[in-house]
């Protein structure tokens, strides 16, 4: 009768079982493996397009390659946030100087925003630092299109230095801030702004120490101030190298 099992009725077998297009495991409801919202598939879970690794600015855990340091070890002493003689996801970037009797390898540490950007130092062999020397880190090693900068480490078209203000901070591998810096387009009293066209943003030589760089009205843009260095098409900057005395 229409009792019974294997009917169309509410009996084993039917169509309210195992199998069938109801409610129960492997059909196409809201189970595992079916295009609902578990696992795998395009919402927003694991594996899909919203975790690490996508298009947005963030990044993975960086390895703990290089070394610890104290506040103030490393300071940034110059930017190019805005180049005039190349585009700025080819020309930008900025130097960094080791406050130290020592060497430091950078390798592992973090460059960061207060924001969103950040971006793992993560060279093909140890970025160090030397005792008391310097570093620069740019868009691209390649100083036939990024104004013939010598660029230590290029961390790529992830991270950018906005014209009109941003933060620099440097976090070594364990996590520990090291640096920061805030500049605003309307700050300092050596040049408002403190960003032009064409030429960098400095620290004065005579603040080399971690308190002092952190503070922008410590810095500079003047021009006419800092040197035109060789086949960067007129910008100025001592990338590298010394920076010139704050007017």
């Amino acid at each position: 009768d229409d009792d019974t099992a294997g009917d169309d009725d509410d009996t084993a077998g039917d169509d309210d079982t195992a199998g069938d297009d109801d409610d129960t495991a492997g059909d196409d409801d809201d189970t595992a493996g079916d295009a609902d919202d578990t696992a795998g598939d395009d919402d927003d879970t694991a594996g899909d397009d919203d975790t690490a690794g996508d298009d947005d600015d963030s990044i993975s855990a960086c390895p703990a390659s290089g070394a610890t340091a104290s506040l103030g070890d490393i300071i940034v002493t110059e930017f190019m946030a805005n180049p005039g003689a190349v585009a700025d996801d080819v020309g930008e970037w900025f130097e960094i100087y080791n406050t130290t009797s020592q060497a430091i390898d950078i390798s592992g540490w973090t460059i960061s925003d207060t924001g969103v950007d950040s971006q793992c130092v993560s060279p093909a062999s140890p970025l160090v630092v030397p005792a008391q020397g310097y570093a620069v880190l740019g868009m691209t090693n390649d100083s036939s299109i990024n104004g013939d900068v010598t660029v230590d480490w290029a961390y790529g078209n992830e991270w950018f230095l906005a014209n009109y203000g941003d933060e620099i901070v440097l976090t070594d591998v364990a996590g520990t801030e090291i640096f920061s810096l805030f500049y605003a387009n309307a700050s300092g009293p050596h040049a408002d702004p403190i960003v032009h066209s064409g030429r960098s943003t400095w620290l004065d030589p005579l603040l080399l120490n971690g308190t002092a760089a952190a503070d922008i009205n410590n810095w500079c843009s003047v021009a006419g101030a800092a040197p035109v260095w060789t086949g960067s098409a007129g910008d100025e900057g001592t990338p590298g190298t010394v920076n010139p005395t704050c007017p």
